[in-house]
């Protein structure tokens, strides 16, 4: 019973050596033993490995009170591409597709440098309508980025062959011409083709038809075939 209570008096007398304000004779240790040494030891090799693992991943930074306006203007995205930013594209940019490329590359003027450098301004830097033209909102997005409304990225967005994305850019008024037919029909989008035409979207129909065989879509070149016959004999009439 006495070792009981001269081992809680002694632990007792460990703990008010970290208090604030303790003791100065407490404060020399002299009343640690071997298991409270070792968890220091613990302790401090913890620290230490967390320590030594900011410095090699992270930027020193000044403390959390003249930090906060940094942390709310950088990202942790951001402060990675500064300090490792072979890791960043490694570990990052190789987790994600194309379109989602495209999309982070606009969040800041370092990232697009990074996504440029890594894998070329063409195929991914730049916002690719035909990357969002799967969906209205892809193809909204992308006009808000900036892409140009002209006939040529409306003909790839009849590329992908949606419907409700090729809805909405008639809908915002986007110029279109015969092109966006033939590159419907290189798409093979058989369907969307047919509801270009009874939306009156222009198209050739020699280039079209040469498309349609070229992909071996019988069922197209036969529909093809047909609407010229139909619009033979408007002209006769």
């Amino acid at each position: 019973m006495m070792e009981n209570i001269d081992a809680i008096d002694r632990l007792e007398k460990h703990n008010r050596t970290y208090v604030p304000g303790a003791s100065e004779e407490n404060n020399n240790g002299k009343f640690l033993g071997p298991d409270e040494i070792d968890l220091l030891v613990d302790a401090h090799r913890i620290e230490r490995e967390e320590k030594e693992m900011r410095e090699k991943y992270f930027r020193f930074l000044p403390p959390i009170s003249s930090r906060r306006k940094e942390l709310e203007e950088f990202s942790l995205a951001e402060r990675l591409l500064g300090d490792v930013p072979h890791l960043f594209a490694t570990k990052i940019l190789t987790k994600l597709d194309d379109q989602d490329v495209a999309v982070f590359s606009r969040c800041s003027k370092r990232i697009r440098r990074l996504v440029r450098n890594e894998f070329g301004e063409t195929k991914y830097a730049k916002l690719c309508v035909r990357k969002f033209a799967s969906s209205k909102e892809g193809v909204a997005y992308a006009k808000w980025c900036g892409v140009p409304m002209t006939t040529r990225t409306f003909a790839s967005i009849a590329r992908v062959g949606n419907v409700e994305a090729l809805g909405f850019a008639l809908d915002a008024g986007w110029p279109h011409d015969a092109k966006a037919a033939t590159a419907c029909a290189r798409g093979n989008h058989f369907e969307t083709l047919r509801w270009m035409r009874a939306n009156e979207l222009k198209w050739d129909k020699k280039k079209v038809l040469v498309v349609a065989m070229e992909n071996r879509n019988v069922d197209m070149a036969e529909w093809i075939m047909m609407q010229e016959e139909e619009e033979e004999e408007e002209v006769d009439d």
